[in-house]
């Protein structure tokens, strides 16, 4: 049975609002194939934090798929929206996407920066925190 848009916002408004009612603290509202246009995911979540009841009560999370190559772009957008920054180990856009603390990775900077790095930091704007990108941590 199809059922329209406004339909469909109205049930998911109303399902969000009963498990925020049951004790829900979380809600993961994923784009799991990477399907929505950045202005749609924004639009949907702006959405929700409008008409689910009990919403200012939770913790709105999202996931971002990559299947069709948007959930850099939508993360980056609803951080922008959201207010909250990147996981510091987020592919691509986080702040330690180009520090190694792996010994594989490490020997593999040291040997061939590319084996690891199929871009540069400076390529999307961004700084080394080192000038190796090398960490040291547990295991190393």
């Amino acid at each position: 049975m199809f059922v329209n848009i406004s339909e469909r916002g109205e049930f998911l408004y109303k399902i969000l609002g009963e498990v925020i009612k049951a004790g829900a603290t979380t809600l993961n509202i994923p784009d799991t194939v990477g399907y929505n246009w950045p202005r749609e995911f924004r639009q949907l979540i702006a959405d929700i934090k409008a008409n689910a009841p009990g919403i200012e009560n939770v913790i709105v999370s999202t996931q971002c798929q990559n299947d069709l190559g948007l959930s850099t772009v939508n993360t980056l957008e609803v951080e922008e929206y959201s207010g909250l920054q990147v996981q510091p180990h987020k592919a691509i856009v986080g702040a330690n996407v180009f520090a190694h603390e792996s010994g594989i990775h490490q020997d593999g900077m040291l040997k061939r920066r590319n084996t690891y790095e199929i871009m540069s930091p400076e390529d999307i704007g961004l700084f080394r925190s080192s000038e190796s990108g090398l960490t040291l941590g547990k295991l190393r």
